[in-house]
């Protein structure tokens, strides 16, 4: 089987997604580095190398990713702080889009349920099992992207996302659009079923919720400690807090 030919380009987004990886960086700088590393590499083609051995020695001259990102982190610090502030709202506005999508599908469930002919004792129970599967969906992903996976995000996304402002509508309709729907639905089951059975559902799905809380907290927590444990084993005294 004949090996896959070297493609630069696929190089430079590999390299762009360890940078990327290894502290925040600003856009214009990544892209003055790549620059840097491609007028390299095309001078070291013209000595004679092959283009995988001139983007390899290129890379080497220009430095670790790591140590690019840790002295780019020096001549801006405000960008780190930028990035972590920008992430931990995404944080925020994912934990709430999540939330509100569980109680839509929770909600949904019911309501598909009593449609059915499901019994009003099994409701609370159904709502809190719709529940669970989207808070489920989204701790798999975040344990993915904790462990550097990827997913459908592109190296080049955060340099993207700053840019284009129709990205930033639609993940803000998305956003409003969950949370009309989670404020929606309980008026529509309370329409729909009786007192008695609305209460049994309330209860039932209270107390999941309640002891769902603990549970969530604890598993937080847990996943916190083994992160901060893997991260101090990497992180450069000079960049902690």
């Amino acid at each position: 089987m004949a090996p896959t030919p070297f493609d630069l380009t696929r190089a430079l987004l590999g390299w762009r997604s360890r940078m990327s990886a290894a502290g925040p960086c600003r856009a214009e700088d990544v892209d003055e580095m790549e620059t840097h590393l491609r007028d390299s590499t095309a001078a070291l083609e013209a000595r004679g190398l092959t283009t995988e051995e001139a983007f390899l020695v290129a890379t080497r001259r220009l430095g670790r990713e790591a140590d690019l990102a840790l002295e780019i982190a020096k001549v801006h610090p405000a960008e780190v702080f930028r990035t972590r502030a920008i992430w931990m709202l995404v944080g925020i506005l994912v934990f709430g889009f999540v939330g509100d999508v569980a109680r839509v599908s929770s909600n949904v469930f019911v309501l598909g349920s009593r449609w059915l002919g499901a019994d009003s004792l099994w409701l609370g129970w159904i709502g809190i099992l719709g529940a669970l599967l989207p808070v489920v969906a989204g701790a798999v992903i975040f344990a993915g992207f904790a462990r550097g996976r990827r997913f459908i995000i592109t190296p080049r996304a955060t340099d993207r996302f700053r840019h284009h402002a129709l990205r930033a509508s639609l993940v803000l309709g998305a956003l409003l659009a969950a949370r009309v729907a989670a404020l929606t639905f309980p008026i529509a089951i309370a329409r729909e079923l009786d007192p008695s059975a609305l209460g049994h559902l309330y209860l039932v799905r209270g107390y999941g919720l309640t002891v769902g809380g603990f549970i969530f907290v604890l598993l937080a927590a847990t996943f916190l400690q083994v992160l901060l444990q893997r991260g101090t084993k990497a992180w450069p005294a000079s960049t902690a807090l």
